[in-house]
């Protein structure tokens, strides 16, 4: 996520982190609490699980070491989507918003890295659901994206009836299509 950073920049970053331990089975964070953070994992493993209509926990993914998780609650005040927990003994290093919006004053080229970082990661992540549910809905005949994601399933327009939804629905179609170029 911060490859593109130079020594000095990384530097600044580092400082603005804050390191935290956590021990097995430890909360990192629960889905619905506010959040404010994100975190690299610097070593150990977090599991992050969503709850399930019946009130368990399923599991979506792993956080190994070098990944970031959290990252959308530091730049957006919405409540947390999913429980990460950690998987044993894990080292973490938080950037809280408020620091985010420091390096903003005192070093823009790195805040504007890091969100610039976010955006890319969340938007990867919203190409890869866009292509999931594209895939469901056409029946399977979507075909994997090389940017993740799947393209070639068919767009699903707006419920249609009469000759103005069905304008609509074209309308819906070349749109659709043209996002689908942009990727």
């Amino acid at each position: 996520m911060f490859a593109g950073l130079g020594d000095a920049d990384a530097a600044l970053l580092v400082r603005a982190l804050r390191p935290r331990t956590l021990a097995d089975a430890e909360v990192l964070f629960r889905q619905g609490d506010p959040g404010d953070t994100m975190v690299i994992v610097a070593t150990g493993v977090l599991g992050v699980q969503v709850r399930r209509l019946d009130g368990g926990e399923a599991p979506v993914a792993v956080v190994s070491e070098g990944e970031v998780v959290g990252e959308m609650a530091c730049v957006d005040p919405y409540a947390r989507t999913a429980t990460v927990v950690a998987k044993g003994r894990t080292v973490v290093y938080e950037l809280r918003r408020d620091a985010l919006e420091a390096l903003r004053t005192v070093a823009p080229a790195v805040a504007s890295a890091v969100v610039g970082a976010v955006i890319r990661d969340v938007t990867k992540r919203l190409r890869d659901v866009n292509g999931t549910i594209e895939a469901e809905l056409g029946g399977g005949s979507a075909v994997p994206s090389v940017h993740g994601g799947v393209r070639g399933a068919p767009p699903t327009a707006p419920p249609s009836s009469g000759p103005e939804a069905q304008r609509a629905g074209g309308a819906f179609r070349r749109l659709v299509d043209k996002l689908r170029g942009l990727g």
